[in-house]
């Protein structure tokens, strides 16, 4: 079983959003914070969400869904 990255964003309130809506569709899902270290500071902070490998097409319909509203 492997991660892989499916979403990233500066606004910690749209990290929320696509959060409850892998959530709501039973997506285990993995938050890396990387607004307050040394690393984002140096290339530029963002909130990272990583989900199973297996749920990245269903998890990429369910987000750009999302956007599309």
């Amino acid at each position: 079983m492997s991660w892989t990255i499916i979403y990233s964003s500066n606004q910690a309130h749209l990290v929320e959003i696509v959060k409850n809506i892998l959530d709501s569709n039973s997506i285990e899902f993995v938050t890396v914070d990387k607004t307050d270290s040394s690393y984002g500071s140096a290339l530029g902070s963002s909130i990272e969400l990583y989900i199973r490998s297996e749920d990245f097409i269903r998890s990429k319909k369910l987000i750009a869904e999302f956007e599309h509203e």
